[in-house]
């Protein structure tokens, strides 16, 4: 299948095409490809192809370029960017192949435009030499991020006059990269989120502690509880983090291990580290009844048994599937695997060597956690950002 994300004007594109083993699914308007990734994308795993009409996106470059990197940690599907009259070397061409992309149609004639769109959704896609030509270029003179010069709707001015009013001081710390927000109106108390691993070694503990800290990042109170019974705290003083009664906090996340005594309720998200969840009948039962599941697994040949095992065992219920350390051409037969159960979704992990660092899969984070967030306009950032200093 082929998604085509198109303004009004482009809507008829693809409409040559007559390829009936390819069906093509349009949506036309304007999108603001960020939100659009986060929240509606899926629904669309299935997809081969994805063209993105210039015209009808309402982001910022950043935004844009944030939504491709994101969208590519989750997908396979190829990206074909439809700038017709756009020429190469132009600064967000160029920005979007640093990202990944290799599918340019910027012709603006008719019978150019068609040739263009057959290259990118052929067997072997825009050719190198082609392809090329939109790799980053010295610029005399940058443009200014700014947003595109669009008619805005009645509806749209509304929501965003009424974004100021989502997100109060009190949980939403605006951060230049991230423009995230806690959504406020959302009950968030005692939320808790299971992490565990399908085998030893398999990133819970750091994919936990990530988690933990995009959220408090965002102003969030955190807890980070280690479950497995065979382990302590006890490394955090490697970290300089002292530990008292079982408990510690560091960087505005608290430590807790299960003997400790605290409650769930004092906090708007409890991260489980669960450790390999079909070690203990405990732990297996604190994932299934978690509101947010998230299972953390490698792709060598040896652990596919223990994933077809941990997938059956989870086959009832909605997992995030985080899996590390894995080559672009196991990808596809991982998600082959995982098609059984279309109830998870599939993400591939960034290398996160700091336990503390939020930032290598901070895409990820949003897509996992995204029915507790809101986007915040970037003209709100900076006037938030203008206040602060």
């Amino acid at each position: 299948m082929l998604l085509y994300l198109t303004s009004n004007l482009n809507l008829g594109l693809f409409d040559f095409i007559q390829d009936e083993t390819l069906a093509i699914k349009k949506l036309s308007g304007e999108f603001n490809l960020k939100k659009f990734v986060i929240r509606d994308m899926r629904s669309f795993s299935h997809i081969k192809y994805v063209a993105i009409d210039h015209q009808a996106l309402n982001d910022t470059d950043e935004e844009l370029i944030e939504s491709i990197l994101g969208f590519r940690a989750m997908y396979d599907a190829r990206i074909v960017y439809l700038a017709e009259g756009m020429k190469p070397g132009d600064e967000l061409l160029s920005k979007l192949y640093d990202a990944g992309v290799r599918n340019f149609v910027n012709a603006e004639d008719p019978e150019e435009i068609k040739k263009e769109i057959m290259e990118c959704i052929s067997r072997e896609g825009m050719s190198y030499e082609k392809a090329e030509r939109f790799k980053i270029q010295l610029i005399e003179e940058p443009r200014p991020k700014v947003k595109r010069a669009k008619s805005k709707t009645e509806s749209m001015k509304a929501i965003k006059e009424k974004k100021p009013e989502q997100g109060s001081e009190e949980y939403v710390k605006v951060n230049e990269t991230t423009k995230l927000g806690l959504d406020t109106e959302k009950e968030r108390k005692g939320i808790a989120v299971g992490v565990a691993g399908i085998t030893g070694k398999a990133g819970t503990t750091t994919t936990a502690l990530n988690l933990a800290y995009f959220l408090s990042s965002l102003g969030a109170k955190v807890s980070y509880v280690e479950c497995d019974p065979t382990k302590q705290l006890n490394w955090l003083p490697y970290y300089d983090i002292a530990v008292n009664d079982e408990s510690a906090e560091y960087k505005g996340v608290y430590f807790h291990t299960m003997k400790a005594n605290f409650s769930l309720a004092d906090y708007d998200f409890n991260i489980f580290d669960l450790g390999k969840m079909l070690d203990y009948e405990q732990s297996l039962n604190a994932f299934m009844v978690s509101h947010i599941r998230i299972i953390t697994a490698a792709s060598k040949p040896y652990e596919l048994s223990h994933l077809n095992k941990t997938l059956e065992v989870a086959k009832d219920t909605s997992v995030n599937l985080l899996f590390s350390f894995t080559p672009d051409n196991d990808r596809q037969t991982l998600r082959q695997i995982v098609s059984k159960h279309p109830e998870h979704r599939v993400y591939f992990a960034a290398y996160s060597p700091d336990l503390f660092d939020l930032n290598p899969n901070r895409m990820i984070w949003t897509n996992i956690m995204s029915d507790y967030l809101i986007a915040i306009p970037p003209e709100e950032s900076k006037r938030k950002r203008l206040r602060v200093s």
